[in-house]
């Protein structure tokens, strides 16, 4: 569902606003945030102030994908105007469709090389993945998508062909 939601805090009636293409997806990992302490720092503090039980998630209006940012604005307007806003920014913006330049992309590669996992997280990956149980048809996918990638050498790099 390509809509607008809102977090709203019961009892005070003050509300984060938000779109997305997808709303139950983008709504449970705003949940999955608040409940680290991290998302809008508004939102967070009020979380933390009253608890999970004292706020409402809810859809507000299903529309297309390119209404999203005109609709989002528009309640971002109305409820600022009232004082019941918890988003930080009073404008509505979406990182949808953008692309990192080269350089930043390059960046963000060089930050993450060389990163490798505690051999306790490896270990209880290794664990989950063992005792993972495949249908026939997820075996079939996961074929189907490795088809026609390139091998990876011992050190898990893309071999050159």
């Amino acid at each position: 569902m390509t809509g607008l939601y809102q977090i709203r805090h019961v009892a005070s009636g003050r509300r984060y606003i938000g779109s997305a293409v997808n709303v139950r997806l983008r709504l449970s990992y705003h949940v999955w945030l608040l409940r680290r302490g991290g998302d809008s720092i508004h939102l967070s503090r009020a979380w933390r102030k009253y608890g999970e039980a004292a706020f409402a998630l809810e859809p507000l209006l299903v529309c297309a994908p390119a209404d999203l940012l005109w609709y989002e604005q528009r309640a971002i307007d109305y409820y600022a105007a009232r004082k019941l806003l918890l988003n930080v920014s009073r404008t509505a913006g979406s990182p949808l469709g953008y692309r990192h330049s080269p350089e930043r992309r390059a960046k963000i590669a060089a930050g993450h090389r060389g990163l490798k996992h505690a051999a306790e997280t490896k270990a209880k990956i290794g664990d989950a993945n063992r005792r993972r149980v495949w249908t026939p048809e997820a075996r079939a996918k996961v074929g189907a998508a490795a088809k026609g990638r390139l091998p990876r050498d011992a050190a898990g790099r893309f071999a050159k062909p």
